[in-house]
């Protein structure tokens, strides 16, 4: 019986450790795959807003100018009537003042 006592504290000394060991182990794991899945998922939605601008037909007309140089000569004289004139000054602040 007194060889039973002395294993006692031993094993409990063990079990404790190998507790915290595993709970830092799936502290651990459960942290990267939060990360993973919101890497994941800001991906995914690039994928859509990429895959909806590559497929939408009303945007055939940029995806042309993107892609071709000689097409952008079209858009030359309309970029160029619009910056005549302005200064850095009549630029808006942020977004919301942006022209469309």
């Amino acid at each position: 019986m007194s060889q039973n006592t002395d294993v006692t504290p031993i094993i409990t000394a063990i079990s404790t450790v190998i507790t915290g060991i595993a709970g830092m182990v799936i502290a651990w794991l459960l942290y990267r795959l939060n990360k993973y899945q919101q890497e994941e998922s800001w991906v995914k939605v690039y994928m859509r807003i990429l895959d909806s601008f590559w497929n939408d037909p009303v945007m055939a007309r940029v995806r042309y100018w993107i892609n071709y140089d000689t097409a952008y000569s079209e858009l030359r004289p309309v970029l160029q009537k619009r910056e005549e004139g302005r200064t850095t000054q009549d630029w808006p602040r942020n977004n919301r003042d942006a022209p469309l």
